[in-house]
């Protein structure tokens, strides 16, 4: 399966205790998603699919922001060790739902964005990044320069997945 198929959710830093037990750094913004997989896909640094493994508990450690877990033929803390730097990956169908209005990054990465008067091609989304605040979205011209929006109401006249565009109405003097 392609690489752009899948999304991180996880990343495995270490062991957890001497029975196993591993312990993941959420890369989501939904890290209950844990307790409802039955089997998590374990990636390499170069996007290899590793292994899979079925998962027997998954318990929240709320003050340091890991999820602990135990999977079937992990049973040692030296077989839990072996697994740091996997990376847990999923299908993008699998991901959770998300409010109408909102939008996965890496939906965005690649689109087109126009013009709200001319509709002309000011270039296409490179990044998106976020902030704390307003995001911001990096935006390749044609000509190859690197350009800001911020994902501002005001400024994001439409987003279409399915035509893989962005309408922008830029303020004036905002790529001068």
């Amino acid at each position: 399966m392609k690489d752009l198929e899948l999304t991180a959710v996880g990343k495995i830093v270490g062991a957890h205790g001497i029975r196993g037990e591993f312990k993941i750094l959420p890369l989501t913004d939904f890290p209950e998603r844990f307790k409802n997989m039955e089997e998590i896909k374990l990636y390499g640094a170069l996007g290899s699919h590793k292994l899979t493994l079925r998962l027997l508990s998954v318990r929240f450690q709320v003050d340091k922001g890991f999820v602990l877990a135990r999977a079937e033929n992990v049973n040692t803390r030296e077989e839990a060790e072996a697994l740091k730097g996997l990376i847990i990956k999923i299908k993008k169908e699998e991901r959770v739902s998300l409010p109408e209005g909102r939008y996965w990054i890496d939906d965005l990465i690649g689109l087109s964005v126009k013009d709200s008067e001319t509709l002309e091609e000011l270039g296409h989304i490179k990044d998106v990044l976020v902030t704390g605040g307003v995001d911001v979205f990096l935006v390749e011209t044609p000509a190859g320069e690197e350009k800001m929006i911020p994902a501002a109401k005001e400024m994001i006249s439409s987003i279409d997945l399915e035509k893989q565009e962005m309408i922008v109405s830029l303020l004036e003097g905002l790529w001068d």
